[in-house]
Formats: C-alpha cells, sequence, structure tokens
C-alpha cells in the first residue's frame, strides 16, 4: 500500500491541487463550481470517470461546513421536487458517464447554460410559476446531467436564481442541490465499480486546498450583496457554458 500512496504524488496532482483552490473558492462564493474548474482540469490530467469521482468527493466533504446553514435558509418548496427528481437520473447519468463519451454531451450542454444565463442576465424570467412538474423536471434534466458530466450544477443554477428570492436563499438552494447530487453520483459510481483505491485517495489529499477555498469563497459571500452575488453568478453561468462548448 505505501508504495502505491507514494505513486499517487505526482505533477498531474499538484496541479489539481491547485485547481481544487480555484474551484472551492467559486463554489464557496457561489454554491457551484465544481464542474467549470475542477472536473475539467482533472479530466485532462486523469480521464472523465476519475475527474467526476474525485472531483465529486473532494467537494462534498470541503461543501459540509456550509450545509447546515443552507438548509437553514433555504427555499424548501423550491428545493424539494429537485432534489426528489434528481437521484433517480444521476444513476442513468454515471451510467453513461462510464459507458460512452460525454464530451457531446457537454457540449451540447453548455451551450443550453449559456442560453439560459444570457437571457437571465438581460432580464428575461421563465419559470415564473414554481410548479411542482417544474421542478421536478429540473431535478430529473440537472441530475442526468450530473451524473453523467457533472454540469448539473449550472442547470439547478439557472432554474434557481430565475427565483426573486435573496442571494442567501438562493446559495443555499444551490449549495444543498449539488451536493446532494454530487453524493448520489459517488454512489452510482461505486456501485459501477468504477471507484479504486487511487481515486479515493487522490479525493482526500484534493480535499485539503479544495476545503480551504471553499472557506475563503463562503467569506467572500458574506461580504456581498444580492445584486453582486447575482451578477456574479450569471457570469460564471456564461463562463461555464462557453467554456463547456469549446473543451
Amino acid at each position: 500500500m505505501i508504495p502505491e500512496l507514494v505513486s499517487i504524488f505526482d505533477a498531474n496532482l499538484a496541479m489539481a491541487s491547485v485547481a481544487a483552490v480555484v474551484a472551492g473558492l467559486i463554489h464557496g462564493f457561489a454554491g457551484f463550481g465544481v464542474g467549470l474548474v475542477l472536473v475539467p482540469s482533472l479530466a485532462i490530467l486523469l480521464g472523465p470517470v476519475e475527474a467526476v469521482a474525485i472531483a465529486g468527493i473532494a467537494s462534498i466533504a470541503g461543501t459540509a461546513q456550509l450545509i447546515p446553514s443552507a438548509v437553514r435558509v433555504m427555499d424548501r418548496k423550491l428545493v424539494w421536487p429537485i432534489l426528489a427528481a434528481s437521484p433517480f437520473t444521476v444513476v442513468v447519468g454515471a451510467h453513461v458517464l462510464v459507458a460512452i463519451d460525454p464530451l457531446l454531451m457537454q457540449r451540447s450542454m453548455g451551450a443550453l447554460v449559456f442560453l439560459l444565463g444570457l437571457l437571465l442576465m438581460v432580464g428575461v424570467r421563465w419559470w415564473s410559476q414554481r410548479s411542482l412538474p417544474a421542478g421536478l423536471a429540473v431535478g430529473a434534466v440537472g441530475g442526468f446531467l450530473g451524473g453523467s458530466t457533472s454540469m448539473g450544477g449550472p442547470f439547478f443554477t439557472a432554474y434557481i436564481l430565475s427565483s426573486q428570492a435573496s442571494a442567501r436563499v438562493m446559495r443555499g438552494g444551490i449549495l444543498v442541490v449539488t451536493t446532494t447530487v454530487s453524493v448520489f453520483t459517488v454512489i452510482a459510481l461505486v456501485a459501477n465499480n468504477a471507484v479504486g483505491f487511487d481515486m479515493v485517495a487522490r479525493s482526500v489529499i484534493i480535499f485539503i486546498p479544495n476545503a480551504a477555498g471553499i472557506w475563503a469563497g463562503a467569506k467572500l459571500f458574506g461580504k456581498s450583496t444580492d445584486e453582486i452575488y447575482r451578477r456574479a453568478a450569471l457570469g460564471l453561468l456564461l463562463v461555464v457554458g462557453v467554456a463547456a462548448m469549446i473543451a
């Protein structure tokens, strides 16, 4: 086991740790961001399946520090339908990740997220009626995207940001939803025998810089206003969309 542990420490892991800090900073501030920085970076260094698994495990552990307060402030009527539907489609998405190259799906989702973010930025509002079917549909689609590409967060974010809630309420809902989807994604990958010792060990190492970044991002959020948060989150959605399309 010692030789295996030693072999894990390499240049790729060092670069991944830097990406983990940046991803954590964004995630701690906006409530999402792992799919923006950490997953693409790990995919280049280690492969897509490893990227989703390692980023998922590290971000779950790192985000745990924010979940209690997020649960207290989130809009339950908005979040619960999403949480009810997403676990089922996460399993399907994780199977697709293991079996199929997710690049085409990632680019298609990038185009969709970019369009949604652009419409929100210019003031267009949709899903004005927060119905149960709408929440279930968003949960189903976002869960599938999260399981297959780890990019479900931007889709959930676009839906939640279209509400009139405060920044604390929106961010709380985004944190709870994205973390829940990450949990079920990792469980599904374990069930597909896609998670090995190396992945878990790398996740533990990457967790440290990722958690530090999340903590710092949360501190930045505490100094922001509703308008600053909304504009920053929408800007990140546009960046995510472009990055996913050209990756």
